[in-house]
């Protein structure tokens, strides 16, 4: 049997991305400058649980498509 993570290299274990934390940050940091200039609001006739459904692959990946509607401050 291949040890855990054999086939995830760039996930797991001491071969992690380099970038992931980088990423993170960088995705927080847009959507906070964003939410500064614009109020983010899901479409009002789709579900709350319609857009949080995720698949499991490799990661995590929303099911459904998520369609925001950005509204200036």
């Amino acid at each position: 049997n291949p040890p855990a993570g054999a086939f995830a290299a760039f996930s797991l274990g001491r071969r992690s991305c380099l970038g992931n934390n980088f990423a993170l940050i960088e995705g927080t940091l847009i959507i906070a400058l964003l939410s500064r200039h614009f109020e983010i609001h899901p479409p009002a006739n789709v579900p709350v649980e319609h857009l949080m459904e995720v698949t499991r692959l490799l990661t995590l990946v929303p099911k459904n498509k998520m369609h925001l509607t950005l509204k200036r401050r």
